[in-house]
Parts: structure tokens; sequence; C-alpha cells
């Protein structure tokens, strides 16, 4: 249905023109969840990301350049929808590598200081 959706409105807007660009992600993990990326596939996209220049933000900071009138071209908005462990586990490490923020970043260092408090080792940059 998701993918449905996302083809309607390709269709529907037309060519591809200036804007703000948002990735908006729900989980990054192997399951078979329709709504996660795999990590290796984020991995990839957060380097295509760095590769064209792009600096990733989280959307708050986004939307108040928009609202400010800013010239956005050079952004792209990064938000997670919920705080999975996966987040924290699998997109941290990667956006951490590329520098990165995105609107996880408070739950990223929740997660973190969880594990600090349980002991467990941290994810790997």
């Amino acid at each position: 249905m998701t993918h449905a959706r996302s083809a309607w409105w390709l269709i529907r807007r037309g060519p591809p023109g200036e804007g703000a660009r948002i990735l908006f992600y729900h989980r990054v993990a192997r399951d078979r969840d329709v709504l996660a990326v795999a990590p290796d596939r984020f991995a990839a996209q957060m380097a295509l990301v760095a590769r064209l220049g792009l600096r990733g933000v989280d959307v708050a900071e986004l939307g108040q350049r928009l609202a400010a009138g800013d010239d956005v071209s050079g952004l792209v908005g990064l938000s997670f929808d919920d705080g999975y462990l996966d987040v924290a586990e699998s997109a941290a490490p990667v956006l951490e590598r590329f520098a990165l923020d995105a609107f996880a970043d408070a739950h990223l260092r929740l997660y973190r200081d969880e594990l600090a408090a349980r002991g467990l080792p941290l994810p790997a940059p």
C-alpha cells in the first residue's frame, strides 16, 4: 500500500522542482517490515546525501529555515518517526559517520545512555 501511494504521489506532482527535501524513516532494520529500510541501504542513502554535498539537518531546523525564507537547496531534512532500538543501533553510527543531524538525535542519546547504564556495548560508528 505504501509503495502504491508513493507512486501515485510521484505521478500527481509532475516533474521534480526546487524545494525542501525530507527523508523520513520509520525503522532501519532487516525485518520483513514494509516500513523498514535495511541498514546497508540506509548507509548507501546517507552516503549519497554526503556525496551530493547536502547537509543533513533535523526537520525542525529545516522548517525554521523555510519559514525564514532561507535557501534550503543544500539541505535535506532527516527524521525518524519512532524511537526503535534499531535506529540507535543501525542509523546512529551512519549518521555520525557522515556528520548528519536528524530528529532522532534526542532518542539516540537516550538509547546510548540506557545502553551505557546497563553496561551494554554502544553501537560502533
